[in-house]
C-alpha cells in the first residue's frame, strides 16, 4: 500500500483507465508505462491550451506506476504473468469506466463512480468524511499554516526559542478564533508540545522556524483526525481527491505566512436509505447516530463553543442526490448509501442567486471584477456545495442571463498568467476559455 495516497489529481486515474482501454484493454508491463505517461502528455497539453499556457513537458517518472497501483486496489486493472510475460489489463468494471470517459456528459457521473468506489476501498476516506460530518464545531475542521519566514528575526538562544513559540501560539490563537472556540487549555497544551519539539529540533540542527511550520500544523491535523490522518502530506491528498470527489470542500484565509484551511463536508455516509434529490437533512442527521460507532471523534474536552450554525443553511430548498454502496464490509456490513450535495438548477436557483449576489457585494473590490476563485469558495461554503456544482451553476445563470428574465446578469473577463493555477484557485472554463474574473449585477426591475 506504499504507493497508495500519493497522487492528488484524480483525473490522473482516468487517463491510466483511458491509456488501456484505447489499446485494447491489455499492455505488457514494459509498454504500459508510456501509454500512460502519453495520456497524461496529452491531458496536461489540453489544459494548457484552455489557459493558454505554453507546452510543458513534464517526466511522470513514477507517475504511471502510482495510476496502477491504485487502480488495482479499486478494482478497474489487474494483471497477470510475470517478468517479460506480465501484463495488465482492464477489469469488466474498468472497460465500463472506460466507455464513460468516451462521453464528456458523463463527467457528474464519473465523480460519483468514483466517489462510490474510493470509500468502499479505503477506509481512511471513509473516517475523514465521517469526521467532518460528526465535529462540534459545525461540521468544520480548521488546520493553520504558519510560514518558517515568519519566524527568521529570532535569535537562536533560549530567550529567543521561547519567544518563537509564544509568537507561533498567538498567531495560532488569532487565526483560530473567529471560526473556533476552544478552551484555554487547548494553547497550552500547544505551548507544551511546540517547546519540546523545538528543543529537540534544534538539538537536530533544525531552525526554529522549520519546527513550528511543521509543528502546528500537525498538531491541528492530531486533534481534528487524530487516529488515522496525522500527516500533512496525507492529508493535502485525501483532502484534494475529496474536493474532486464532491465529498468536501475547504477554504483559506488569513495572509501569506498565516493562514487557517476551513474543511466541511458536502456528503454524507446513511445506513437509512433514502429517496434520490431528498429535500431534508433531518431524517440524515438522525441516520448518523448509528453510524460506525469506531470512527474517531476528536475529543470534546477543548471545546467551549461551535461558532454558527452552517448545518441550518443547508435546509433550504436543494437535493441530495443518493449513491447507493451496496451491501459491503469495508463500509458499514449493511446497505449503505453515499449522500452527495448535488442540487437541482431548477429548486435551487433562487437560493444560488441571491447569496451569489450577497457573497460578491461582500467582496472588497476597486474594480468591478473579482475573482471567481474568491467567489466560489464564499458560496460554496455558505450553501454546503462542491465547486464543480457552483461552476455548473454559474455557467447556467450565465446562460439564463442571455435570455433574459433573471434578477442578475453575470460577466466574465480573464487576467490568467503565465503559469497553471492552483487547483483552489481554477477558473470558470467554458467552451471559449477560462475566465478568473467575474461581475455580477443586479438587473434593475423597473
Amino acid at each position: 500500500m506504499r504507493n497508495i495516497y500519493t497522487i492528488y489529481e484524480v483525473r490522473y486515474f482516468y487517463t491510466g483507465v483511458a491509456a488501456l482501454g484505447l489499446n485494447q484493454g491489455v499492455a505488457l508491463d514494459d509498454d504500459v508505462d508510456s501509454l500512460i505517461r502519453d495520456q497524461l502528455v496529452h491531458f496536461n497539453a489540453i489544459r494548457n491550451r484552455k489557459y493558454n499556457l505554453p507546452e510543458r513537458k513534464a517526466s511522470f517518472n513514477q507517475t504511471p506506476r502510482n495510476i496502477l497501483s491504485e487502480l488495482r486496489h479499486l478494482g478497474l486493472v489487474e494483471s497477470a504473468g510475470r517478468g517479460s510475460e506480465k501484463q495488465w489489463s482492464l477489469t469488466t468494471q474498468g472497460w465500463r469506466i472506460f466507455e464513460m470517459l468516451k462521453d464528456p456528459l458523463n463527467s457528474l457521473k464519473l465523480r460519483e463512480e468514483f466517489a462510490a468506489l474510493t470509500l468502499i476501498t479505503f477506509p481512511l476516506f471513509q473516517n475523514f468524511l465521517n469526521t467532518l460530518n460528526r465535529s462540534p464545531f459545525d461540521g468544520m475542521a480548521g488546520i493553520p499554516t504558519l510560514t518558517h519566514h515568519e519566524f527568521d528575526s529570532f535569535a537562536l538562544s533560549p530567550a529567543g526559542n521561547k519567544a518563537v513559540v509564544d509568537k507561533a501560539v498567538r498567531l495560532t490563537r488569532d487565526l483560530m478564533n473567529p471560526r473556533f472556540s476552544f478552551e484555554q487549555s487547548l494553547y497550552r497544551d500547544l505551548q507544551t508540545k511546540l517547546e519540546t519539539t523545538l528543543e529537540t529540533g534544534v538539538a537536530q540542527g533544525k531552525k526554529p522556524g522549520e519546527v513550528m511550520e511543521t509543528e502546528v500544523t500537525r498538531f491541528f491535523l492530531h486533534f481534528f483526525f487524530e487516529r488515522f490522518l496525522n500527516n500533512a502530506m496525507r492529508y493535502e491528498s485525501v483532502r484534494s481527491r475529496c474536493v474532486f470527489l464532491g465529498l468536501a470542500n475547504y477554504f483559506r484565509e488569513g495572509r501569506p505566512g498565516r493562514t487557517l484551511e476551513i474543511i466541511y463536508p458536502t456528503a454524507r455516509l446513511s445506513s437509512v436509505p433514502v429517496y434520490p434529490y431528498a429535500e431534508l437533512l433531518a431524517p440524515i442527521e438522525e441516520s448518523n447516530a448509528e453510524w460506525d460507532s469506531e470512527a474517531p471523534v476528536q475529543s470534546k474536552a477543548y471545546e467551549s463553543g461551535r461558532g454558527g450554525n452552517r448545518r441550518g443553511k443547508w435546509i433550504i430548498p436543494g437535493t441530495w442526490h443518493e449513491v447507493p454502496l451496496g451491501e459491503n464490509e469495508s463500509v458499514s456490513g449493511k446497505e449503505t448509501s453515499l449522500l452527495l450535495r448535488t442540487p437541482r438548477w431548477l429548486t435551487f436557483r433562487e437560493s444560488f442567486l441571491k447569496t451569489l449576489q450577497q457573497q460578491y457585494n461582500a467582496i472588497p473590490r476597486a474594480i468591478g471584477y473579482v475573482e471567481v476563485a474568491d467567489l466560489r469558495d464564499r458560496v460554496c461554503f455558505e450553501l454546503g456545495i462542491p465547486d464543480h456544482i457552483f461552476d455548473d451553476f454559474l455557467k447556467r445563470a450565465i446562460e439564463d442571463g442571455q435570455k433574459g428574465n433573471m434578477p442578475v446578469r453575470v460577466y466574465l473577463d480573464s487576467s490568467l498568467g503565465q503559469s497553471l493555477p492552483l487547483p483552489k484557485r481554477a477558473p470558470l472554463e467554458l467552451e471559449q476559455g477560462a475566465f478568473n474574473l467575474v461581475r455580477v449585477q443586479e438587473v434593475d426591475s423597473g
